[in-house]
């Protein structure tokens, strides 16, 4: 059986994760927010000349 402890200890590394893909996520959205501002420098060419 898993001890009070050890359900303590995995709860508080689970707490720790779901902290750190918070900050995970806002730095995302925050990056696709600035990209999305950004006017579009280059517009890859898919069709060239056939």
């Amino acid at each position: 059986m898993t001890s009070p402890t050890q359900i303590r200890s995995l709860q508080a590394q689970l707490d720790e994760l779901y902290a750190r893909r918070a900050v995970i996520d806002r730095v995302l959205e925050a990056l696709l927010e600035y990209r999305d501002s950004q006017p579009r420098q280059r517009v890859p060419k898919r069709r060239q000349a056939a």
